[in-house]
């Protein structure tokens, strides 16, 4: 139980971190520090590749600035979301509801065989 809760730990702060990460860089940008906020969310995406926030965010930050790299960061997006670590989090946003949530739905009410079966269709 203890184990469990250092990694629920360790996952809060490097969420926090990533969050911070991108309100920094949203701050950048509204400060007129165009560059630097690019700097940044580059960096977030580079740093941890899979992390749909900071994706998000960096091809968002492109396309607002008619960068032609946006339609490279928004195909590593939709690569991104296609992996199966991150179909219950698209699915918890198409349910309005925390991906955290929608975990426990699964498993309380014992439904890993229905999402199965319903991914594979």
């Amino acid at each position: 139980m203890k184990s469990l809760s250092i990694v629920f730990l360790l996952a809060f702060v490097f969420d926090l971190r990533a969050s911070e990460t991108l309100e920094r860089a949203r701050q950048l940008e509204e400060s007129g520090d165009g560059a630097g906020a690019r700097a940044l969310l580059a960096n977030a995406t580079q740093s941890a590749p899979g992390d749909i926030a900071a994706l998000t965010e960096y091809a968002e930050f492109l396309d607002r600035h008619a960068d032609p790299a946006a339609l490279e960061a928004y195909g590593k997006l939709l690569a991104a979301l296609d992996q199966p670590e991150h179909r219950q989090q698209r699915a918890a946003k198409l349910l309005g509801v925390h991906p955290n949530y929608l975990h426990r739905l699964v498993r309380n009410l014992d439904l890993r065989e229905v999402a199965k079966k319903a991914s594979v269709d």
